[in-house]
């Protein structure tokens, strides 16, 4: 129950601010069922999160495999 009011507040601001300046932080809202939207919203949600996580640590997993590289080939 709580889920859906806050879906409803969502859509209430995202309408509301759909034609201001600030329009573009709630996305492109659609009128999409909200099962459907949960599904594809976790679905994109998860690759979002994914692709961040690789952004975010592969700079570490490079350096730790050059730092690796270089330890073994003393």
């Amino acid at each position: 129950m709580a889920v859906d009011i806050a879906t409803d507040e969502y859509d209430q601001a995202a309408a509301h601010f759909a034609n201001s300046r600030s329009g573009t932080v709630f996305g492109n809202p659609s009128k999409r069922g909200r099962a459907n939207s949960r599904n594809h919203t976790s679905n994109s949600e998860f690759m979002t999160n994914l692709r961040n996580g690789f952004a975010f640590n592969l700079p570490m997993i490079v350096l730790g495999g050059l730092a690796l590289l270089l330890y073994l080939s003393k």
